[in-house]
């Protein structure tokens, strides 16, 4: 999966979960620990399927944030790796 494909997935989470935020009026953060811990009346069918629905969007969206970590470090290193050989590749005067 590419950066760009990650970062489209927390995006399009970020908007799912907006949407449930605006809503209920918690944040995603807060519902997932009630969700997670059957904390949360979802008696009505509607209900229960927007539960389960913003609870997947707040996991895909931790998922894709630590690949997206993972790949910064990654990048990172080869940016500094490359900016060393730069700066130490000094000119030679004939």
């Amino acid at each position: 999966m590419e950066i760009s494909d990650i970062l489209d997935d927390i995006y399009a989470m970020q908007g799912v979960m907006k949407q449930y935020e605006k809503k209920y009026g918690i944040t995603s953060q807060a519902f997932y620990t009630l969700y997670r811990a059957g904390k949360l009346d979802d008696s009505e069918f509607e209900r229960t399927r927007e539960f389960c629905d913003w609870a997947s969007a707040y996991e895909i969206k931790l998922e894709r944030e630590q690949e997206f970590e993972k790949m910064s470090y990654k990048q990172l290193a080869i940016l500094l790796s490359t900016q060393s050989a730069t700066s130490t590749s000094l000119p030679t005067s004939n």
